[in-house]
């Protein structure tokens, strides 16, 4: 783990596997006319990456891995498939959208593009060193789906190749997934055990997530983990282009809810003897279904940390349940406990967890957010 500016030295470690393989090569030999799918194969790779935000996975060293870093930014390479990462290929484009796919616990996350230099170098094994990254565009924030793949409209302008005319230089736009909020796993296969080293994914990890302030912050970079993160590029328009086949199929998500906690106005507000709680159902999936609390503590597990505050007594200040159709946003009502009415009594506000368990699909589904409830 380092301190170092956005536009530091980073990365080299992270990258060099890939280049000695001949990806950055394989990247330039990608330019393609046509949509572009690049990214893991996500039908088939197992999300299993349990640390959130809070810990850094890439510490080898003595040291502590808990860094309390509320949010976080990975992106990955693979040695094995230059197009297996989440590397564009060459040429100016735009990413139209994202595919993501998440396990049990979801959350807030964004996708960002992260700019890096290259420049040619002699040693062995390494062929490039790699500064990274500055934040050149993010998309909207959204929460995927638990459980499934979550398909994302974006317009992100991204550029590979782009030489600044310095012979053996050259930058390259990379996609980052933030993930927003703690508590929340970052969704990655863990291939930390794969074998030999040099075949393993490389990660660049920056904490916080990145943002275009400028701000030096946390970062490190080292192998293991591969980002669930597929993306569609599209390149310029060019007269005359064919459209070519997509190495990777454009994968969707099945019809499975999609709820989500609506980014604008109050979330959750008392009146009387219930609590207002403010929920939605997104178009295009299945009707949500599903139980609401107001509570003191969000709902466990969702990483190692969170498991332990779990240990400390959970209080409820409010129950209810809705059925959303897609598309629908509604208030649900929630009934306030003896604790909740308690709680309005000798309060004017009191930060509490909204916890949803979506019921609906082959197995629960548990969303989180904390606010500010007044009463």
């Amino acid at each position: 783990m380092r301190l170092r500016p956005a536009t530091g030295l980073a990365f080299a470690c992270t990258l060099a596997v890939v280049v000695a393989s001949g990806a950055l090569g394989a990247s330039a030999a990608r330019a393609a006319a046509g949509p572009v799918t690049f990214g893991p194969d996500l039908s088939t790779l197992a999300v299993n990456n349990t640390n959130d935000c809070t810990v850094d996975p890439l510490i080898l060293w003595p040291g502590n891995p808990n860094t309390g870093a509320p949010s976080c930014t990975w992106s990955s390479s693979n040695p094995t498939n230059p197009n297996g990462g989440q590397i564009p290929p060459t040429g100016d484009g735009t990413i139209s959208q994202v595919m993501v796919k998440v396990g049990a616990v979801t959350g807030p996350m964004q996708v960002v593009v992260m700019q890096a230099e290259f420049q040619q170098v002699d040693l062995p094994y390494i062929h490039y060193n790699i500064s990274c990254c500055t934040d050149v565009g993010e998309s909207a924030p959204f929460t995927p789906v638990a459980n499934a793949i979550t398909t994302e409209p974006v317009s992100l302008p991204v550029q590979v190749g782009n030489s600044d005319g310095s012979p053996g230089e050259y930058e390259a736009d990379l996609l980052g997934l933030s993930v927003l909020e703690d508590g929340v796993p970052v969704p990655a296969a863990d291939e930390t055990t794969v074998s030999p080293e040099n075949d393993q994914p490389g990660l660049d990890l920056e904490e916080p997530a990145l943002q275009q302030n400028g701000q030096t912050q946390l970062a490190d970079d080292g192998l293991g983990y591969l980002v669930a993160m597929d993306a569609v590029w599209q390149p310029a328009a060019t007269s005359g282009s064919n459209p070519s086949p997509n190495p990777l199929p454009i994968l969707t998500p099945s019809a499975t809810p999609l709820f989500r906690f609506p980014t604008t106005g109050t979330l959750a507000r008392v009146t009387g003897n219930h609590a207002l709680i403010q929920a939605a159902c997104g178009a295009g999936g299945a009707a949500c279904d599903g139980k609401v609390s107001l509570q003191s503590a969000r709902t466990a597990s969702r990483s190692a940390h969170i498991a332990r505050e779990a240990k400390a007594k959970v209080v409820t200040y409010a129950t209810g349940s809705f059925a959303l159709s897609a598309g629908k946003q509604q208030a649900v009502k929630a009934k306030l406990s003896g604790a909740g009415r308690t709680l309005a009594s000798k309060h004017k506000s009191m930060k509490v967890w909204i916890n949803v368990t979506l019921t609906g699909g082959s197995s629960p589904t548990v969303m989180s957010k904390q606010v500010t409830l007044r009463f």
